[in-house]
């Protein structure tokens, strides 16, 4: 018989998957400091809007 183990986070009871929105907006935070190279202060600022846009909706955006 065969053990299987479990990721940490599904040891503690919490699902990794994430819905394709979830991971969109989350890539999209992670690119939006690439506005810093056109705006100053771009690379802070967008990043900033978005999560402050989507972290009450996503989880994923809030943690990442």
């Amino acid at each position: 018989m065969e053990e299987t183990k479990d990721t940490p986070a599904e040891e503690q009871g919490k699902s990794t998957s994430y819905d394709k929105d979830q991971r969109t907006w989350a890539m999209l935070c992670h690119i939006s400091t690439f506005v810093g190279f056109v705006f100053p202060f771009g690379n802070i600022i967008a990043p900033l809007v978005l999560w402050l846009l989507k972290k009450d909706e996503y989880p994923l955006v809030d943690d990442q």
